[in-house]
């Protein structure tokens, strides 16, 4: 999954005598000064990003602890955390040395993408019952376990309408689905 809006993240750390930092934005400072990377600016860049994108609400994002230099090519993960549960791995690269980075969502756990959840069923329903449907599981994400189970809804293109379970089967996202 390709998220990865570019973005500034800049900080500045006085080494020697850098007495004014006209600060603009996430700008750069004078020089003699050490540069890092803004992790504050990065976290809200990464929970901004994934609100904004997959409508998934974020209620914490953590990366490495510490001062990271700027330096093209670097790269590490963070962890955000959905409201509702579950976890994303977000791997970020820095794209120069001049603060630029980009960021992509490299791994869900707990996580389901209802997109996804959504085809498979509309194609069961083709495949199975040779029905043409539309499903709609109300929301883009959801967190889930093995075992839990919840419902979705089919409208036929003649008008039925039915309610589908959906049954997560395990933690690689993987379900089971009946019409009730």
């Amino acid at each position: 999954m390709n998220i990865a809006p570019a973005t500034r993240v800049v900080r500045h750390r006085t080494v020697t005598l850098c007495a004014v930092l006209l600060a603009v934005v996430l700008g750069l400072g004078a020089s003699g000064c050490s540069r890092s990377l803004d992790m504050d600016a990065l976290h809200q860049s990464i929970r901004s990003g994934l609100n904004d994108q997959l409508a998934l609400p974020i209620a914490s994002v953590q990366c490495p602890a510490g001062d990271r230099a700027l330096q093209a090519g670097d790269t590490f993960t963070c962890t955000a955390t959905p409201t509702e549960g579950g976890r994303l791995t977000v791997t970020v690269t820095q794209k120069d040395a001049e603060g630029n980075v980009a960021w992509e969502v490299s791994e869900t756990a707990g996580l389901l993408d209802l997109d996804l959840v959504e085809t498979s069923v509309t194609e069961g329903l083709k495949a199975q019952a040779q029905v043409d449907a539309k499903v709609s599981c109300d929301g883009r994400w959801k967190a889930s376990k093995p075992g839990e189970v919840f419902q979705c809804q089919a409208e036929t293109t003649d008008g039925r309408k039915a309610t589908v379970e959906v049954t997560v089967t395990d933690t690689e996202g993987n379900i089971s689905w009946k019409v009730m």
